[in-house]
């Protein structure tokens, strides 16, 4: 007789799934993309944006202008809700 492992030895690894996880699978679904398509999109839109260095060479160029700190909060929290 020949010993045949038990599937009980090894259980299955957890999978966890977030609500992030489905939307980025579901997007391309829904656009009619592959999913090579839909990452090679996503890697060209993160290597536009700007980097931390320019963003801060960006601040340093700014001149003039102040705001109350209630006001900096209300339009930091604004930012915050629409990212």
């Amino acid at each position: 007789m020949v010993h045949q492992p038990s599937r009980m030895a090894l259980p299955d690894p957890p999978v966890q799934r977030t609500a992030r996880h489905h939307e980025k699978i579901r997007v391309p679904v829904q656009c009619r993309q592959s999913l090579q398509q839909y990452l090679a999109g996503e890697l060209r839109r993160l290597a536009e944006r700007p980097g931390i260095g320019e963003v801060l060479d960006r601040i340093d160029r700014r001149r003039g202008g102040r705001v109350g700190l209630r006001q900096a909060a209300e339009d930091l929290a604004q930012d915050r809700a629409r990212h």
